[in-house]
């Protein structure tokens, strides 16, 4: 307070940051505008907040990056406003950022991966599994929090012990991984605790997020885009996004897409299947699935099959206009139908594919029935009497047109075969 009764008046008098760097904030409030000045290794942001009418409110927020270079970090943040000013003391202990592998190959680099260098991977930075990996019984406590991404390319983990299961300290994405029944995960009670207390779904008013749908199901919550109002499609998928750094949704439209790009921009639209999705690391997938469909006109239902399938991890192959009016296109890829985890077979008008493909292959077949077709089809109906009707064995029908859950149960049975 100056002779003037002009005041100056900041909430903190240090600001400690851990070597990892991050950003911390801090309150203002003066009579006059402030002005603040930093060393160049702090990055300061700031936004004015309502007032009483009588003062400055301001809130700052100062970010620095990791404290490398060999030594602690210790400055001050200047607050000046007129004849007043304050300082804040800014100090971070030095940071050594482990040496992070390239790729894991061994049991001995996954150890090393977890132990030490889990918590330094940058949010969105990289690491590939390039072989199977055989843990030997090892068994570790993972430490920190994963941020990036762990990327499996369909390979798997054998043998691994661990006291925290990766899943629940994961912020990035794991992708791409299998992991064996011989691998166990016990959870610390404290852990348990916390992790039971906290809601197993994120309250929006308008949604509840169901953030645990992965731990429980295996697979995570999808977005059903059609007859959601605007702005609560683009807020769903910026917190899935902000969650999980991912997203993805079914039955979008070209205007829907339009306005989520205007918030995430890496956002991608394929209009043949309507799906709208982030996905920022793609896997090469598992096993496989064969995705058929009758005539072109059944595409845009197989893609999305098809597409759902390759989203959660699994390897499909598309054979496309095999219609039983010209049966030679389809017995010219019976081996390859032979060959996959699952068939999905998708048609309108009659429906009979599903029926023959079921006479050809051993591994189940899910019947999509389609409403291509002209009045008697009844929209699809006709196709879908014929498939739950079918005298073919090992045949299950989904809804009409329901291309997205044909693909989950497809998964469903993929990962099955492959485990």
């Amino acid at each position: 307070l100056d002779s003037r009764f002009n005041f100056l008046r900041v909430n903190v008098d240090k600001l400690e940051y851990p070597g990892r760097g991050g950003s911390l904030s801090f309150t203002v409030e003066s009579t006059y505008d402030v002005e603040l000045v930093a060393p160049e290794w702090i990055t300061l942001a700031s936004s004015e907040v309502p007032g009483d009418g009588r003062s400055y409110i301001m809130t700052a927020t100062a970010s620095m990056n990791n404290a490398e270079g060999g030594s602690d970090r210790e400055g001050t943040i200047l607050v000046k406003t007129r004849s007043l000013e304050r300082t804040v003391t800014v100090t971070q202990p030095f940071y050594e950022r482990p040496d992070i592998p390239e790729s894991i190959a061994s049991a001995e680099d996954l150890v090393y991966f977890l132990e030490k260098c889990a918590s330094a991977l940058e949010e969105g930075e990289s690491l590939a599994f390039s072989a199977d990996i055989d843990m030997e019984g090892k068994t570790f406590t993972p430490v920190g929090e994963f941020k990036g991404i762990l990327q499996g390319n369909g390979f798997r983990i054998k043998n691994l012990h661990s006291r925290s299961p990766l899943i629940l300290r994961n912020r990035g994405l794991i992708s791409g991984l299998r992991i064996d029944s011989s691998c166990s995960f016990e959870i610390p009670s404290e852990e348990a605790e916390q992790y039971f207390r906290s809601e197993p779904f994120h309250e929006m008013g308008f949604a509840k997020l169901d953030t645990h749908r992965e731990l429980r199901s295996g697979f995570p919550e999808v977005i059903y885009c059609a007859g959601k109002p605007d702005d609560y499609l683009v807020s769903i998928y910026k917190k899935m996004v902000e969650a999980d750094g991912r997203a993805f949704g079914t039955r979008a439209t070209k205007e829907q897409f339009e306005l989520v790009r205007a918030e995430i921009s890496d956002i991608t639209y394929d209009p043949v299947s309507r799906i709208l999705k982030v996905e920022r690391v793609q896997s090469e997938g598992i096993g496989l699935v064969a995705v058929c469909c009758a005539g072109t006109a059944d595409i845009p239902v197989a893609e999305e099959a098809a597409q759902t399938a390759e989203y959660f991890g699994t390897k499909v192959e598309r054979v496309y206009d095999v219609g039983v009016s010209g049966i030679h296109r389809l017995l010219s890829k019976v081996e390859l139908l032979q060959s996959a985890n699952c068939v999905i077979a998708i048609a309108g008008m009659e429906g009979a594919l599903a029926s023959v493909i079921g006479g050809l292959v051993r591994n189940p077949v899910i019947a999509v029935p389609t409403s291509v077709g002209y009045g008697a089809s009844f929209e699809g109906l006709s196709a879908l009497l014929t498939m739950i009707n079918s005298c073919a064995n090992g045949i299950a029908v989904v809804n009409i047109d329901n291309g997205y859950g044909a693909g989950y149960l497809a998964t469903q049975i993929n990962r099955l075969a492959e485990k």
